[in-house]
């Protein structure tokens, strides 16, 4: 009797894994046509990712055709300078990432003194706003991110006017 209820018990585990199993760790050659178009750029490295990063991805993908023409054409270009990426530009992407999001989200007089400085900007007259855009841009072109340049990424387009 116990034999037979272990063997019952390792079959029921094993139908459950094979249901539960994320449909996201599956091969890049797997994907249906939508998915591998969008993330063709990643289909080399696709196989070695985990299964937390293929589901983002998939997820993505699953947007892609809501995106307007200029957002998709972004999003393709940032996918295809990803993957030219080495694994530590990659990793020192991310801690930048992480290093310019964190003081923001983590401490509230942090997200208070970035609402006052927003503030103070917006009640700018818009030629010193103007100014003040054209000098963040310069200062952003001097100073861009090495990996990023490196994968040859293309820069954000401009942003909004700053009168909005």
């Amino acid at each position: 009797m116990f034999i037979r209820f272990s063997s019952l018990l390792t079959a029921f585990a094993a139908a459950l894994l094979v249901l539960i199993a994320p449909a996201q760790a599956q091969p890049f050659s797997e994907l249906n046509a939508a998915e591998q178009s969008v993330l063709r750029p990643l289909a080399g490295e696709w196989d070695a990712m985990n299964a937390t990063r293929k589901k983002k991805w998939r997820e993505l993908a699953g947007r892609y055709p809501t995106l307007s023409p200029d957002e998709q054409q972004r999003l393709s270009a940032r996918m295809h300078g990803w993957s030219r990426m080495t694994p530590d530009d990659r990793r020192a992407a991310r801690d930048q990432f992480r290093e310019i999001t964190a003081p923001q989200a983590s401490r509230p007089e942090a997200r208070e003194q970035i609402k006052k400085q927003w503030q103070e900007y917006r009640n700018l007259p818009n030629d010193e706003r103007a100014r003040l855009v054209q000098e963040s841009k310069q200062q952003g072109k001097s100073r861009g991110n090495e990996a990023v340049k490196r994968a040859g990424v293309p820069p954000l387009p401009a942003s909004p006017s700053p009168n909005r």
